[in-house]
């Protein structure tokens, strides 16, 4: 079974979005700490993460989410 060929621009995009928001989390991090306590803004992190990844894991169709999410989420 042949592997389909990749689409450039997608990964392009792709790889140009995750620059932008691994460049823009340093930046609001430099932000942040200068008004925000560093545990709150680790919580406000954490909790910004467990957010996204239960709405992909809801979007996936996971039959039970109570089974996939931890008990600190």
């Amino acid at each position: 079974m042949p592997t389909p060929k990749p689409n450039l621009w997608i990964e392009g995009a792709l790889l140009a979005l995750l620059a932008l928001l691994w460049g823009s989390s340093y930046l609001f991090i430099k932000i942040a700490v200068a008004d925000i306590p560093p545990i709150t803004l680790i919580a406000i992190r954490v909790s910004i993460a467990c957010a996204f990844l239960l709405a992909v894991v809801y979007l996936r169709g996971a039959s039970n989410t109570s089974t996939v999410a931890s008990p600190a989420c």
